[in-house]
């Protein structure tokens, strides 16, 4: 699932790419938390893989407005909602 949502996007930008990195990471939290809850673990990795993914196509899209507002809060925890 990973491989296609990303072939999807072409060729990324930095940012892209560190969404695509962030939402790799968040999967593997996801999967971990899955395993010692007794969750079913390939779904919830899919649900921390495709969490972000407006903001990837946002991005695709070649909003440069979103794009410059996303890197300006990109730092913060929550800062843009």
């Amino acid at each position: 699932t990973s491989a296609v949502l990303f072939d999807h996007f072409g060729k990324p930008s930095a940012l892209t790419r560190r969404k695509q990195e962030h939402g790799s990471l968040v999967a593997s939290l996801c999967r971990y938390l899955a395993i010692h809850l007794g969750l079913p673990q390939d779904d919830l990795f899919t649900i921390g893989l495709l969490h972000d993914l407006g903001q990837l196509m946002m991005l695709d899209d070649g909003d440069r407005e979103y794009a410059a507002l996303i890197e300006s809060h990109d730092d913060g925890f929550d800062t843009l909602h």
